[in-house]
């Protein structure tokens, strides 16, 4: 299951970021707001609310964390089935990946939020007056910031909103001063899963790594998530290693990647330096992306003093 996960998440990561659709909330809020309370109507991309939502389907993980988090979780009557935090989330079957308008419409939402485009769904909502937002996935922390600004402003959460994203940045900037320049130089390979699937410097999680000057062995001219041969990732010699396929029955643990044929000779594995991660932190865009570079910032202070750049 985390195996699925994992590659789901990608795939939402790669999709979204690809997205066209003119209902991505990627562009500027327009809609006056004030302490605590949005002026309406308000406008969100291309998409015009026109009073505040009491009933949400969430079909994203990512907004489902942050609508709890700025304090409109009461508002969410559904939840996909990948929203499995906060522990009280309303976690249903319904697909973020494959939405049924039918089934959605059962708990009579007038508001849907998903990270994944699909035009037939969205305009079978819009067909009976339920709009629906795509809040695709974030290429950087600040589109994961104004994510959460435009959730809080839809939910007459503004102020809550933006004390959730100075936490946050808070959080961040201590962690990253607590590594201080443990990973200046380092290159990293991320593994999103057994098949050796990666990412680019030029993705969210390539964002994150980037606050520690480190950089991805995976060329950037092509896929944002490539899949990389382990004789590319020999020949790369990273420095450190993530794993994001970790967790759950059949999770790689650092022997099993320091057995791989040939892979003893990589700098990450003769120095120790491969460590797991969350794979539900590491595939989200909400709050805790603070939990995951606090844990990155952890895992750089145990570094031995043999892993150096190389």
């Amino acid at each position: 299951m985390r195996k699925i996960l994992a590659l789901l998440s990608a795939a939402a990561l790669a999709l979204s970021g690809c997205s066209t659709t003119n209902t991505d909330t990627s562009g500027t809020t327009t809609g006056d707001t004030n302490g605590d309370t949005t002026h309406w109507p308000l406008t969100i991309g291309e998409v015009t609310i026109d009073k505040a939502p009491t009933k949400i389907v969430s079909l994203s993980p990512t907004a489902t964390e942050d609508l709890f988090a700025v304090g409109a979780g009461d508002l969410i009557v559904a939840a996909d089935s990948y929203s499995t935090y906060p522990p009280q989330a309303p976690t249903t079957e319904l697909s973020g990946f494959q939405p049924s308008a039918e089934e959605v419409l059962t708990f009579k939402p007038d508001l849907v939020v998903t990270s994944t485009p699909n035009p037939d769904f969205e305009k079978a909502l819009n067909t009976v007056g339920v709009p629906v937002i795509v809040m695709p996935a974030a290429d950087t922390i600040a589109d994961a910031y104004t994510q959460i600004e435009q959730l809080g402003a839809l939910t007459n959460h503004v102020a809550d909103a933006a004390a959730v994203v100075a936490d946050t940045q808070t959080r961040i900037d201590k962690a990253t001063a607590t590594a201080g320049e443990k990973g200046n130089g380092l290159k990293y390979y991320h593994e999103v899963d057994p098949t050796f699937y990666t990412i680019t410097d030029h993705t969210f999680l390539g964002n994150v790594y980037s606050l520690f000057g480190m950089t991805s062995i995976a060329p950037a001219d092509g896929s944002d998530y490539p899949q990389l041969s382990p004789e590319a990732i020999i020949a790369a010699n990273p420095d450190i290693i993530f794993l994001a396929d970790s967790e759950g029955a059949g999770g790689v643990t650092a022997a099993d990647v320091a057995a791989r044929p040939g892979w003893n000779t990589i700098p990450a594995v003769t120095n120790h330096a491969i460590y797991p991660l969350n794979v539900d932190i590491a595939s989200r865009w909400s709050p805790r992306i603070a939990d995951l570079v606090e844990a990155i910032a952890h895992d750089l202070t145990t570094l031995p003093a043999t892993a150096t750049a190389h």
